[in-house]
């Protein structure tokens, strides 16, 4: 094993419970039998195999077009018989995100966002490592604008605060027509937020920015961001996504740094500012390169470092 690799073995471990906290699968309850077509295979699809004139085109024209439908639209093509399935499962973004983030895709059509984004705006997330809101790793993905973003600010950013279609109207001026064209997802009945609580009742909901966008008036009054931290709404908008790096071919979820884990234990009577910002520090994410930088300005985690290399040194003797 290579020293950065030891590095992150021995230094970094990661807090899984907010993936629980949000649109995860399995452990929705109810929801186990929901799977995407677009990831089935049918191993007898329709036998017919003309595609009628797109057999015309080239194979790198029929997957241009493909990267350009909404999801929804691949599905149904995929399903048309063994030519169509071959094509779509021959894109290479198809076999990326069927393989790394079928979560994602399964999230997007259970609650009827894949309608809305295409191919090709779900696999350049899947590329990207940032949150679009505060730039550090980003580990999830906001279904109804399709945006990545991390846990901190999908619990606290007032733009990753769904909302319902009744408040965009009343907020922004929307009429039916005019709210037509902005996402809408439904939600999934399952467990949610810190506190584990079932909710059967599915909602609809739509991002605040885009519902913004199509509107014709800036709302009077805009609802602290504080005030929804709790709002349950926050956690049914979100699912688990990770990271493609496409040079290496590898795929990342996210690392915590044991040494600001360490910070946590040791201030426990601190301000609430400054505990604010240890809380923060603790459960950042990085990438396995992001982490070696960090280790270079951590003093932490580099004294955890050198107490297992002390470690090791005296199990030699």
């Amino acid at each position: 094993m290579s020293l950065p690799d030891e590095k992150v073995r021995i230094l970094t471990y990661r807090d899984g419970d907010t993936n629980t906290w949000m649109i995860n699968f399995p452990g929705l309850a109810g929801m186990d039998h929901m799977e995407s077509d677009l990831l089935k295979h049918n191993s007898a699809p329709h036998a017919f195999r003309s595609l009628g004139t797109l057999d015309v085109l080239p194979l790198e024209l029929q997957h241009e077009i493909l990267r350009q439908l909404v999801l929804r639209n691949i599905t149904t093509f995929k399903s048309l018989n063994s030519r169509a399935q071959m094509i779509v499962t021959s894109l290479p973004e198809y076999r990326d995100l069927a393989s790394h983030a079928p979560g994602a895709i399964r999230a997007l059509a259970s609650t009827g966002i894949d309608s809305y984004f295409t191919l090709s705006q779900l696999f350049d997330l899947l590329c990207v490592q940032r949150c679009s809101l505060c730039n550090d790793f980003g580990d999830f993905l906001f279904l109804p604008a399709l945006t990545r973003c991390c846990a901190r600010c999908s619990e606290s950013a007032l733009d990753l605060m769904p909302m319902s279609r009744a408040a965009a109207k009343a907020a922004y001026g929307l009429t039916d027509k005019t709210l037509e064209p902005v996402p809408k997802m439904t939600t999934l009945p399952g467990d949610y937020g810190i506190l584990d609580t079932l909710y059967q009742r599915r909602l609809i909901l739509l991002s605040r920015a885009l519902a913004q966008q199509a509107g014709c008036r800036t709302p009077t009054e805009t609802p602290a961001a504080r005030d929804t931290m709790q709002d349950v709404r926050r956690y049914m908008a979100v699912t688990p996504f990770p990271y493609l790096d496409r040079k290496p071919g590898k795929v990342e979820h996210g690392i915590q740094c044991k040494g600001c884990e360490r910070v946590m234990d040791w201030r426990r009577s601190v301000s609430y500012e400054l505990r604010q910002d240890i809380i923060m520090r603790r459960d950042r994410l990085y990438t396995t390169e992001g982490f070696l930088t960090h280790f270079e300005r951590c003093r932490e985690v580099q004294e955890l470092w050198a107490e297992a290399l002390k470690i090791r040194a005296e199990t030699r003797k």
